[in-house]
Formats: C-alpha cells, sequence, structure tokens
C-alpha cells in the first residue's frame, strides 16, 4: 500500500513538473523574466539588497540579476524595495540628483550602461503630503520623482533646488535590467543606485515632481490588428494591453507603450489635461524616459508651435540602444500657462528591419510655491 501511494505521489510530481514545463514555455519572454527572477531571489542565490548610508550620498546596490537572453525595454528581470535615506534621523533632508550604475556580480566592477533598462523612484504621495497638510494633491499626479533610462542614467537638480523630504519617511525604488544585444551569454550583473542629498537650508526652493507621457488612440475592439498604425502616426498598436493602456474622457483607448514600424515617423500627444495647470507653473528641471531608435522628444505650445525644450536622444551606430539623452537642468527655468496648449511631439527612426517598442515621458521638476512658504515659516517662527 505504501509502496503504491508513493509510486501515485511520483507521477503527480512528475505531471506537476511536465505542467509547469509547458505553462512556462508558453509564457512571454517577460513572464518568463519574473518566474526566472522570483525563484532566484526567493531561494537566496540572488542576494539581496544592500545599502550604504552617508551625509551627502545613500548608495543601493540590487539583487543579482542574470543576463541569459535578449531583453528588449520592459522585458527584463527586476527587483523592487521600499527605503529610507536614513532610517536613524528624522531631519529634513533635499534630494538633488539620482545615478544608475551597472556594475558585475563584484558590485564593483563597472559594465556597459546598456545593461540598465530603467530605475524608478517613487514617493508615497499620501503619507507624503499629509505630512505638508496638502491634502488635494493625493492622487492628483502619479507619485513619480523621476526615471533613470538607458541613455539618460543620472541627472541633477539645478543648484539652489531640490526635493525635500524626512531622512526616515519611506520612498520606494524598482530597477530593471535590458539586454538588446548579446545573445547565447550567461552573467550576472547588479545596478548600483546612488540617492544625492544635502542638509536642511532655508535657501533651497522645492520642486515638485509631475510626470507627462505620450497616449496614442488604439482599436479597443481589435488592438493587435491595425494595418493603418503602420502609416498612421495618429493611431498605434499597443504593445499590449494589460498595462500602460488607458481610456480619455470619450471613452477611447490609449497606450502608453506602443509598435513603432521601420523608418521615419513622428508621433504627436496632446498633454495639457496632465500638466493640470490652474494658474502657471515654473520647469526648473526635466528627465526624458524614451527607447531605442527614438531621435528625439520635444515640449510644445501648441498653439504658437514655440518648441520649450528638445531632448535629443543619440542611438549607437553599432548596436540598439541610446548612447545620451538631453537632460534639462535650470536656474531660471520656463513657465508654462494654464490659457495654453501643449503637446510631446516624437520623433523616431526605426533603421531595424523589425517593429520596435516605444515609450515617450518626461519627468518635470516644477517650482513648488505653496510648499515653499510652509517651508520658510519653519525659519521665520
Amino acid at each position: 500500500m505504501r509502496i503504491k501511494v508513493i509510486k501515485i505521489f511520483g507521477w503527480l510530481l512528475v505531471l506537476t513538473l511536465l505542467g509547469g514545463g509547458l505553462y512556462y514555455l508558453q509564457l512571454s519572454n517577460r513572464h518568463k523574466a519574473i518566474v526566472k527572477t522570483t525563484i532566484l531571489h526567493k531561494s537566496g542565490l540572488g542576494g539581496d539588497w544592500q545599502v550604504s548610508y552617508g551625509d551627502r550620498q545613500t548608495d543601493f546596490y540590487s539583487p543579482l540579476f542574470f543576463i541569459d537572453n535578449i531583453y528588449t525595454s520592459m522585458e527584463g528581470p527586476k527587483a523592487m524595495r521600499g527605503f529610507q535615506i536614513n532610517p536613524n534621523a528624522d531631519d529634513l533632508v533635499w534630494i538633488n540628483g539620482y545615478e544608475t550604475t551597472v556594475v558585475a556580480a563584484d558590485g564593483v566592477t563597472e559594465l556597459s550602461r546598456d545593461f540598465m533598462c530603467h530605475t524608478n523612484l517613487d514617493y508615497y504621495d499620501q503619507s507624503y503630503y499629509s505630512k505638508w497638510q496638502i491634502p488635494n494633491r493625493i492622487g492628483s499626479n502619479y507619485p513619480r520623482l523621476a526615471t533613470l533610462t538607458n541613455g539618460m542614467e543620472s541627472y541633477h537638480y539645478p543648484e539652489g533646488f531640490g526635493f525635500p523630504i524626512q531622512a526616515n519617511e519611506y520612498l520606494y525604488l524598482s530597477t530593471q535590467i535590458l539586454n538588446h544585444n548579446l545573445k547565447e551569454s550567461l552573467f550576472g550583473v547588479r545596478h548600483k543606485v546612488s540617492i544625492f542629498h544635502q542638509a536642511d537650508s532655508p535657501d533651497i526652493k522645492p520642486l515638485r515632481p509631475l510626470t507627462v507621457f505620450m497616449m496614442l488612440p488604439y482599436d479597443g475592439e481589435n488592438p493587435f490588428d491595425n494595418e493603418a498604425a503602420k502609416t498612421d502616426p495618429s493611431v498605434c498598436i499597443p504593445v499590449e494591453t494589460k498595462n500602460h493602456s488607458y481610456q480619455d474622457s470619450d471613452g477611447n483607448m490609449r497606450s502608453g507603450h506602443w509598435v513603432v514600424f521601420p523608418g521615419k515617423q513622428t508621433y504627436r500627444s496632446d498633454i495639457s489635461a496632465q500638466l493640470e495647470v490652474k494658474d502657471s507653473i515654473q520647469v526648473h528641471h526635466i528627465a526624458t524616459h524614451l527607447h531605442p531608435f527614438a531621435t528625439s522628444l520635444k515640449l510644445i505650445n501648441t498653439d504658437t508651435q514655440k518648441v520649450l525644450f528638445t531632448a535629443d536622444a543619440e542611438n549607437h551606430l553599432d548596436r540598439v540602444g541610446l548612447a545620451k539623452i538631453t537632460e534639462y537642468s535650470s536656474i531660471e527655468g520656463f513657465t508654462l500657462y494654464a490659457d495654453q496648449p501643449y503637446e510631446l511631439v516624437l520623433e523616431v527612426n526605426n533603421t531595424s528591419t523589425t517593429k520596435q517598442d516605444m515609450m515617450a515621458s518626461m519627468f518635470f521638476g516644477i517650482y513648488d510655491a505653496d510648499l515653499d512658504a510652509r517651508l520658510k515659516s519653519r525659519f521665520e517662527n
């Protein structure tokens, strides 16, 4: 009887493994990466996050990722964690810069930044704005401080500006690897993420994060079969419909992650509603997120067609990937007005022979007059 039970369990185990294997083989590349990374990190083989705290800089070393396949944008293994600038202090500090480098498994040897898809730094807007007693901002905009991306692996706010936060207040960090070019490789990489900050001072002006991104309409009933999208930039084929899909005020479906076909194309997307300008806003910093084959992303006044900022994207000539994206950082800044419409204009030159995926976002740092008044009152009392 006992032998019979063991045989039954043995066959069940074999069937489970076969079923799991067949299920795994049917997954997309992105979901295969999720399965592999989960097993790697849950088993402890990938290690855990490591943190180094300092007076002006906090460094985070991600768990180990493996480059074992081609991973295009948004496909590769990733890791996430909540963190504090300094869990042992409650002083106000000012974040003024952000950088990600790719290192080998030893955590020291620097590798190509082609293996960095993006690093996202988010804040918890409910707790953050509740502390400053500005509850109307909660949920008004995606609470992303910035995204670093292949081609823009670091940024710095202009002198005298920063994002104020208590050192022991939680932020949220996620980082993802990229590999457009190396086939049949197997090696480990880690991401070193550095958050630069400085001590509190009445001379620093606060910047408020504001995210805007391109969204293009697609056929909600038949999203992946639209021949017009090959030549008409006013519509798109989404990469998928589960993520980065949105419904506008008219009920139309739009995608922030879409397919671009070989050749040159210009895409336009109105961002006036995303800006939510009540009177005027002063922009002092812009970090831009793009995918390979993008050549520029412009912020334009739609009425006057005045270009307020151009993020030029330099693509590698000998491989797929972005070498550099222009950063905007200015003490003087420029102004956006409530009674004027604005749009993002994206130029793409897909020099490959196949379709590619695309995203285009700008992460603004705008002067926060309301918060500045609250901060200044601390030193006046």
